[in-house]
């Protein structure tokens, strides 16, 4: 659900059909990940999911983490945004 909760499946020992699904999913969407420290935020189109731990992780390209202005392990806020955004950082 959009700015929900998911817990995801494709973590070891789930049947191809839960990883397929999820791609399926994610496919087309996208997402705005703010970094709250300094504001700025970026447009990304998701690539994966998962493994489904208890927080949740995203992982970005160094091009995306540059413009957050973020470090590695840093939180930032993730929601949904609607498909025609364009991608990269947002002015």
């Amino acid at each position: 659900q959009p700015n929900g909760w998911y817990k995801p499946k494709n973590k070891p020992g789930s049947d191809i059909a839960d990883r397929i699904t999820w791609k399926n999913y994610l496919m087309g969407r996208k997402l705005k990940i703010t970094n709250p420290n300094t504001g700025k935020s970026v447009i990304v189109r998701p690539a994966d999911v998962g493994p489904g731990v208890p927080k949740r992780v995203v992982d970005v390209s160094e091009t995306a983490i540059n413009a957050l202005g973020a470090k590695t392990d840093d939180q930032v806020v993730i929601e949904w945004v609607d498909p025609s955004t364009p991608l990269g950082p947002v002015k």
